[in-house]
């Protein structure tokens, strides 16, 4: 096996980790998000329902509106992530069929 070749595989080794752990990365991170934003609202919540009242927790539960975006964000990263995936799987394919231009394949 040429070094080049050990390289290429062992960055791609890397690669395909890399991926894997962003991935993971990002489904633990939605909802950490989600329950953050959430926070603000519910403190607001129980606080009225005591009888107590802040304003700064009033405008503090605003943050629940960005649960909307945190979810198109989230939904626009893995289709991001999806599409790269899909492009380099394609890409991988295609240098398998037609292997080396160089010819070294057959040599």
């Amino acid at each position: 096996m040429h070094v080049g070749m050990l390289s290429r595989h062992t960055s791609k080794a890397h690669a395909d980790q890399y991926a894997k752990i962003k991935k993971v990365l990002l489904m633990k991170s939605y909802p950490t998000w989600y329950v953050i934003l959430w926070i603000p609202g519910l403190v607001n919540r129980t606080m009225e329902a005591t009888g107590h009242r802040s304003k700064v927790m009033t405008l503090l539960q605003t943050s629940t509106a960005f649960i909307g975006l945190a979810n198109a964000v989230t939904y626009g990263w893995n289709e991001g992530l999806l599409r790269e995936y899909r492009k380099k799987r394609e890409r991988r394919q295609r240098d398998r069929s037609f292997g080396p231009l160089d010819g070294s394949r057959f040599v």
